[in-house]
């Protein structure tokens, strides 16, 4: 079949380059309400879900929350941006001859998200939102040198995290503490334990506007 040459007048180049073609590739390039592109008339564009679309950039969300994403076509949850407590002791408290011991928690300096109870299971700092957390806890000894002096923070009841033994003195109130970096799920929860073996009991040592038995604990955002 030959070729055959096809010429256009200045006016109908126009024509074909101009709005009306513009408006053509547009349409079916891009719906300008949902703002999804396609393909042309045999293609169905699929918006996202509308909830994802609220949520994200409509209705926003609530103050001091971390979004995190969850996959493809499932709604981003909310997560507490600052999840910290500090508890402590105000008296002292006697600790049994050889004997791991769980220490008590009776009051708070800040607690973001109920982590710590006052009342209840006083002992015990709980887990709201999963991940790694950073754990110190504190304690002083009264005045003993004999025996030994240990601190470790427990997982559940039952899990050792971290552990320390430090010296006993005579000169002054002997200071132990311990830390870890740990991974912990919801409802998860940790302790801090003594031990001593002067030969009888032993109270941990308190006097009003020194350091108390303290436990802090704080999430890092990963």
């Amino acid at each position: 079949m030959p070729m055959v040459d096809i010429e256009a007048t200045l006016d109908e180049t126009k024509k074909i380059t101009g709005a009306n073609i513009k408006a053509q590739v547009l349409a079916g390039h891009k719906d300008l309400t949902t703002g999804v592109h396609g393909v042309g008339s045999n293609h169905v564009a699929l918006a996202p879900t509308t909830p994802h679309l609220v949520r994200t950039f409509t209705k926003g969300w609530t103050v001091d929350k971390l979004l995190k994403g969850a996959g493809a076509d499932v709604d981003p949850t909310e997560e507490g941006m600052n999840q910290s407590c500090r508890a402590e002791h105000l008296a002292a408290q006697s600790i049994p001859n050889t004997t791991w011991t769980t220490l008590s928690l009776s009051s708070e300096v800040w607690d973001t998200n109920d982590i710590h109870d006052n009342t209840t299971n006083n002992s015990r700092l709980t887990c709201k939102v999963a991940g790694y957390y950073f754990p110190i806890g504190f304690v002083q000894w009264a005045v003993n040198a004999t025996g030994r002096r240990l601190i470790r923070i427990l997982k559940n009841g039952t899990t050792v995290m971290s552990q320390a033994e430090f010296v006993a003195r005579s000169d002054g109130a002997a200071p132990c503490f311990t830390l870890s970096l740990i991974n912990l799920a919801v409802n998860d929860y940790i302790e801090l334990q003594v031990y001593q073996s002067s030969g009888a009991a032993l109270d941990t040592y308190y006097v009003a506007d020194d350091i108390p038995t303290n436990f802090t604990i704080h999430r890092l955002v990963t």
